[in-house]
Formats: C-alpha cells, sequence, structure tokens
C-alpha cells in the first residue's frame, strides 16, 4: 500500500499557545500550502483520504479530495487537557515539570500521555496495513505524524521529538502486510512520482 501522510497548514492562533485538540482555525495562507501539497502529490489520486477530526486537517483534506474523506478520531492530536489555549509559560511548574520529564506516560490535568495518543495511532496503522493495494492519504498533526515515524521505525517514544514532522512535508511510506518490508521516504518540495 502507498501511504501519503501530510501535517495539516499552519494555523491562526499567536505561537506559545498549547492548542492541542483546540479547533483553531487555519492560518491566512492555508490556500497556498494546500495548493502546493495538490502539486506535489501523484494525479492519480487516492483510493482512500483519512484525515483527524479537527476542522485544520478536515479543510486540507476536502482541499486535495472533496467527498472522499474518511474521518478518524484516532488521528486527532494529543489532548492536553485543562492547558489547551493556555500559554505554555502561564501552565503552573508544578503541572508542567512533571509532564516535561516523563512526557510519554504523565498525563496533562484532564489530557492524554504520548503513549495514549500512540496507542490510537497503532491500532490505526495496524488496520490499515491490512489493506490491499490501497493508495492513502492521511492528514494529521505533528504528534500523530511522529507517533506514525516511531511506529514503522520502533522508535521509543522518547525520542519522537526528534523526527520531522513539518507543515510542509510529505512523508511517502510503501506500507506491507509485514512490517519488515516497510520503505519510507519524506519528501518537502519536490513532486512525487505516481
Amino acid at each position: 500500500m502507498e501511504l501519503y501522510i501530510l501535517r495539516h497548514p499552519r494555523v491562526a492562533i499567536d505561537k506559545g499557545i498549547c492548542y492541542g485538540q483546540l479547533d483553531v482555525p487555519l492560518g491566512a495562507k492555508w490556500i497556498e500550502e494546500a495548493a502546493s501539497f495538490a502539486a506535489r502529490l501523484p494525479e492519480k489520486g487516492f483510493d482512500r483520504v483519512y484525515s483527524s477530526p479537527s476542522s485544520r486537517c478536515r479543510q486540507l483534506a476536502d482541499y486535495l479530495h472533496p467527498g472522499q474523506v474518511q474521518v478518524d478520531a484516532r488521528l486527532q492530536e494529543v489532548n492536553f487537557g485543562h492547558w489547551e489555549g493556555r500559554k505554555w509559560e502561564e501552565i503552573p511548574s508544578e503541572e508542567l515539570d512533571p509532564w516535561m520529564q516523563h512526557f510519554v506516560q504523565e498525563r496533562p490535568p484532564g489530557g492524554e500521555s504520548l503513549a495514549d495518543l500512540y496507542a490510537r495511532v497503532q491500532r490505526f496503522m495496524g488496520e490499515l496495513r491490512q489493506a490491499a493495494d490501497a493508495r492513502t492519504l492521511l492528514v494529521g498533526h505533528a504528534g500523530v505524524i511522529r507517533c506514525i515515524w516511531a511506529y514503522l521505525l520502533e522508535i521509543p517514544l522518547q525520542h519522537v521529538f526528534k523526527l520531522p514532522a513539518e507543515h510542509d512535508t510529505i512523508l511517502q511510506v510503501q506500507l506491507a502486510k509485514n512490517p519488515a518490508w516497510d520503505s519510507i521516504r519524506s519528501f518537502t518540495s519536490e513532486k512525487l512520482s505516481s
């Protein structure tokens, strides 16, 4: 299976705000970013298109393939609970410090840990792997994309922030039924072959 993974376009929110699952609007130049993705994706289109429920992902998915998008809650960004909508610098250190030290297992108040996010992504990828020769597009978030990297490369979760998940990146994966045969390529600006 050919799998193409995109991160949503940049959003209209001040820097330094924890937004996680908040449904923040796309930035003013999102159409330009979407057009750039469209120009770099294979012309043959996709058999399946999956998106996070967040409007910032759904809008890109709908722009690229209107009427074909399947929303899957497992692709939602990590839930930062009571921290969402707050400036990172305003989160009390007695809450933030334990999470910073143990973010894989530690949950923000009312939120989920990185391990929780990974479990969602792992279930989704396990099901996706069983789909026969489908060409698939997935539109998600940085946390989801980093968890997909960790899943594919079997990297410990404490290293996920070293993995790329930029807004202009297309991650192309040849997903096999046997994980040993997966092939991963990441592109940022070149046209992908069909």
